[in-house]
């Protein structure tokens, strides 16, 4: 066992590293959300306080929880909504609760997925994905069709399109799919969707359906130990 910096190294003797943070860290990084949360209210600068100290939460969980609360948005309010404090009592239980994170040879190993979806309010809507390895092998796929009145709880009112939300979906479901597959791999995920993307990566959207459902895919990610990135590819574009 050797800890250095708050992080916690272990059980390597048999090719499997478990990478956890100190008691005291998950204690100093619980101790400053209760305040925070107790508080109601967050200056600019103190913000930027455990934005920094969730960056070195890192061999907790993946990428995608440590944006969900930033010092640096222009425009940031002292008085916090509950939106964020939402967001920090969900940090807060992935703090406490979480895995080590599981590293074995498998890391070595880049698996790609490529989803798309689409939605037409008057006919079939649809979401899909493909699972390559490295060699260009297929390793599984599905496509699904979806009916108007299935896709009534990503709906607000008013709102005339849920493509973002679907293909969100599509690779939540992937991930979810298809956990078996990609245990403890990187994984390269390629999305027709800009807004989509960016939501993946930090966490949440003004949509509360894709909030939710980014919520879904960090979880996943982080119950199988994979290494994400997200990648924009755009699926018409002239060549």
């Amino acid at each position: 066992m050797v800890c250095a910096l708050g992080v916690q190294l272990g059980e390597a003797g048999n090719g499997i590293l478990k990478v956890c943070n100190t008691e005291k860290r998950i204690r100093e990084t619980i101790g400053l959300l209760d305040d925070f949360m107790a508080r109601g209210t967050l200056l600019k600068r103190e913000a930027l306080v455990p934005r920094g100290r969730l960056r070195f939460v890192t061999p907790l969980f993946s990428e995608t929880w440590k944006d969900r609360s930033s010092g640096h948005a222009s425009s940031f309010k002292d008085a916090q909504a509950s939106s964020s404090l939402e967001s920090m009592k969900l940090l807060r239980c992935r703090i406490a609760d979480g895995k080590p994170r599981r590293l074995t040879c498998d890391i070595l190993e880049t698996l790609y997925l490529f989803t798309d979806a689409s939605f037409d309010s008057d006919k079939q809507s649809g979401l899909g994905a493909i699972l390559v390895d490295g060699a260009g092998k297929v390793l599984a796929w599905f496509g699904l069709q979806l009916m108007l009145e299935q896709l009534a709880p990503l709906l607000d009112a008013g709102q005339e399109t849920i493509t973002g939300e679907l293909q969100t979906l599509a690779v939540a479901m992937s991930l979810l799919v298809w956990e078996n597959l990609s245990e403890s791999v990187q994984l390269m995920v390629y999305i027709d969707n800009e807004g989509s993307k960016y939501s993946l990566i930090k966490g949440y959207s003004t949509s509360g359906a894709i909030t939710a459902v980014c919520a879904l895919a960090a979880t996943t990610l982080d119950a199988h130990f994979v290494l994400s990135w997200f990648f924009f590819v755009c699926h018409h574009c002239p060549t």
